[in-house]
């Protein structure tokens, strides 16, 4: 079975969470190829939780990376999941969405704005 809220949140939500990470970074650099230079750097954690997902290592500290949310509700999509597992997944994702959205404001204003107009 197909369940549409899942997939819709785990698509959702982890695009909001990425763009909101391109904009930070779009704000700490000053040209394109910094941009994609350093935008790896920032990625290279988000594929640690893929170890969980094909049983090569088990921690519950994936948890902590955004990216485990994302898979927990993908699987929860196409897969029977426990409520609560989904559900915490979800307001995880939710959490970091605000945490990425306070970063990015904040360098935004600290590199953008405060920047504006100087030589």
């Amino acid at each position: 079975t197909f369940n549409l809220l899942w997939f819709l949140l785990g698509i959702g939500l982890t695009s909001v969470l990425f763009i909101l990470f391109g904009f930070t970074l779009a704000a700490r650099t000053t040209t394109i190829n910094g941009y994609i230079l350093t935008s790896p750097i920032y990625a290279i954690a988000t594929v640690l939780p893929f170890l969980d997902y094909f049983n090569v290592v088990k921690s519950p500290l994936f948890f902590l990376i955004p990216s485990h949310s994302t898979l927990v509700l993908l699987d929860g999509a196409f897969n029977s999941r426990p409520l609560g597992e989904l559900l915490l997944s979800t307001g995880l994702l939710i959490g970091f969405n605000y945490l990425a959205w306070l970063w990015a404001k904040n360098w935004f204003y600290k590199y953008i704005v405060l920047r504006t107009g100087a030589a």
